[in-house]
């Protein structure tokens, strides 16, 4: 699995594919990232501006109830509900851009995880539930999210207490949701996630299928093309045999090797020729203009008939190869 390796650094014992699957997954969630780190960097904003000053007490009862002031102690209390705001904004931000990633991904490995997920086991059900290319994805941009060093070489942002501890919130959420936690979920994990259930009803469900569809109908692009490709060549070395065992039929004929050779020599010198030719018996519309064949002159004329017809020979060998 590609969790099991680090995101910032590389391992002598690491295998060469998985490094590279491990690199094109990484470049392929940094927008995602990025997108976090911005909504996380306004959230901290506001989280700041609430701490900034502190009304005295007595300050607060000389107000008069007609400004309809409202203590920053109360916008504290509300702005647990922000953070939920918060973490249930950045959660939905992945999930909504899972299915993009996967459709901008090279359809090798695409192809790789297909075949990866029909060798899992069938204990892995809630893993082969969201597909296990979803589920790697995942886990790289929780490893992203839990090493500073990487968020930063990849943001430039650096994080302070208050934004690690919130991507650690959303980690546990996607964890969460990937059911790849073991313990009691935190409590701010449970409203996160209904809060997205109460908004968007069987959403990410919706939306790994939609994933795991443009995965799976890759690879099934993949086998259908890799099929076509392995029967065109099958048809063409078939065409390539029949060729070979005609030469080889005329060749073992008294004189054939001269026959041969004097073949060549007309269709090279009629080249243009059997171009009309051809095109006039396949209907092609890109016609050349009539062309008159050239007087050859055999050596032996005594060997060879009067009046030699390179078409009447091919015919002789093989009814269809024209065509073919």
């Amino acid at each position: 699995m590609l969790s099991d390796f680090k995101v910032s650094t590389y391992m002598e014992s690491e295998p060469e594919v998985i490094r590279c699957l491990r690199l094109a997954l990484t470049d392929a969630v940094k927008d995602i990232v990025q997108q976090i780190i911005s909504v996380m960097s306004s959230g901290r904003n506001g989280e700041t501006s609430l701490n900034k000053h502190r009304v005295p007490e007595r300050l607060r009862e000389s107000i008069p109830k007609e400004w309809n002031y409202v203590p920053r102690e109360t916008k504290r209390k509300e702005s647990s509900k922000g953070v939920t705001r918060l973490v249930a904004q950045a959660v939905s931000i992945v999930i909504s851009e899972l299915p993009t990633v996967i459709a901008c991904l090279p359809p090798p490995i695409k192809y790789f995880f297909f075949l990866s997920e029909r060798k899992m086991s069938e204990n892995f059900f809630e893993l082969k539930k969201a597909g296990l290319l979803v589920w790697n994805l995942i886990v790289i941009i929780c490893r992203i999210f839990e090493d500073g060093n990487t968020v930063e070489l990849l943001t430039g942002a650096s994080l302070d207490s208050w934004s690690k501890d919130k991507l650690s919130l959303i980690c546990a959420c996607l964890e969460s949701i990937m059911g790849e936690q073991t313990t009691n979920p935190h409590q701010m994990t449970q409203k996160v996630l209904r809060s997205i259930e109460q908004q968007k009803p069987n959403w990410i469900e919706c939306q790994f299928l939609k994933a795991r569809k443009l995965s799976t109908e890759c690879a099934f692009m993949t086998i259908e093309k890799s099929t076509a490709v392995e029967e065109g060549e099958t048809a063409l070395e078939l065409t390539e045999q029949k060729i070979n065992m005609m030469v080889l039929d005329v060749c073992h004929k008294p004189g054939g090797s001269e026959y041969l050779r004097q073949i060549y020599h007309i269709m090279r010198l009629n080249e243009e020729y059997l171009k009309e030719q051809l095109f006039s018996m396949t209907g092609s519309e890109q016609k050349p203009l009539p062309i008159r064949p050239l007087r050859t002159t055999l050596r032996s004329m005594e060997d060879q008939p009067s009046a030699f017809n390179p078409f009447h020979v091919y015919r002789v060998f093989s009814e269809n190869m024209l065509d073919q």
